[in-house]
């Protein structure tokens, strides 16, 4: 690392380092596979959920599960952004069944403390209960924004439960504004339509912008209709 991106003294993802350590000592090389195994058999099992949650149907879900693994694929590998994915998927399925089960979402905070300490993504915890919370104030529903906003506060203390508090969040913005690291680490690097993976990156943005638009005019038909 280039002295612009970190300091030696801040390993962020010092717990998934401890991790795969942990389990290449046990198991080498061949455990270190089936545990990538699973968790990715995890990660899809989340995905699937929250597209059922969010009113998907059985194909539906399983479609997208399928086109996110596809799409996500090239960054798969057993590194500390799997954890983070499926601390990332993790939270997004529990905001989602909010309504059904709201005193789940007391689980999000344990998830962003251990997610803070594995992978530098853990920024997206605050930001996805953020999110909820703003659709809970647009939506009028007043008590389930408040156990949510009580829940994003407890997510922002999560973020500095860890061997440097505050320091992380240094440490990650200093990696979002890297230009060594947007010059060589490739998860880094702006989509490439050329290659396979900016490709499929480039077509699924094509493909929800599609979706999202097909979703607006059923609601606009709707309300035109109930008017």
């Amino acid at each position: 690392w280039s002295s612009d991106v970190c300091s030696s003294d801040l390993d962020q993802q010092w717990l998934a380092s401890v991790a795969l350590a942990l389990l290449h000592a046990a198991g080498g090389w061949p455990l270190l596979v089936v545990v990538r195994a699973a968790l990715l058999g995890l990660l899809s099992a989340l995905v699937y959920r929250a597209g059922r949650v969010a009113g998907a149907s059985v194909r539906t879900s399983a479609l997208l599960v399928l086109g996110a693994f596809v799409i996500a694929s090239p960054g798969f590998g057993m590194r500390p952004q799997l954890f983070g994915a499926i601390a990332f998927a993790a939270v997004q399925l529990l905001l989602l069944d909010r309504a059904a089960h709201p005193r789940r979402l007391a689980l999000i905070p344990i998830i962003t403390v251990l997610w803070a300490n594995l992978h530098g993504s853990f920024v997206f915890a605050p930001l996805l209960v953020l999110a909820a919370f703003g659709e809970d104030r647009l939506a009028g529903r007043a008590p389930v924004a408040r156990r949510t906003g009580w829940i994003g506060l407890l997510t922002v203390a999560a973020t500095l439960v860890d061997p440097w508090g505050p320091a992380i969040w240094g440490y990650a913005l200093s990696i979002a504004s890297s230009a060594t690291v947007r010059t060589w680490i490739q998860e880094w690097q702006p989509a490439d339509p050329t290659h396979l993976g900016g490709a499929l990156f480039w077509l699924s943005v094509v493909a929800m912008g599609a979706l999202v638009a097909a979703a607006l005019r059923r609601w606009a038909r709707r309300d035109g209709l109930a008017a």
